[in-house]
C-alpha cells in the first residue's frame, strides 16, 4: 500500500487525552508524534484538534520527504 495520508489515517495511532489544573482545560498528545500536543475544553474538541494537527503533519512530512513513525505495536498479555 502507498503510505499517503489516507494511509496514515488508517493505521491505529496512540492518542493521549487528560484534564490539567494548571492549564483548566483537556490537553491531548499523539505519542508517537513529537512535539505533537494541543488543548480544549471537552475531550472531544481536543480530539479533533489532534486530528487536524495529524493531517497536517502528515501532509508537511510527505510533501518534504521526512520520516513519518509508525504507531507503537502494543500487546496484551494473557
Amino acid at each position: 500500500m502507498k503510505k499517503n495520508l489516507k494511509y496514515y489515517q488508517s493505521i491505529p495511532y496512540s492518542y493521549i487525552v487528560e484534564w490539567s489544573d494548571a492549564d483548566n482545560c483537556y490537553i491531548g498528545s499523539i505519542i508517537e508524534l513529537e512535539k505533537n500536543m494541543t488543548c480544549g475544553e471537552t475531550p472531544e474538541k481536543v480530539i479533533t484538534n489532534l486530528r487536524e494537527a495529524f493531517e497536517s503533519y502528515i501532509k508537511t512530512s510527505i510533501a518534504n520527504n521526512l520520516d513519518i513513525p509508525e504507531p507503537l505495536k502494543i500487546y496484551k498479555i494473557s
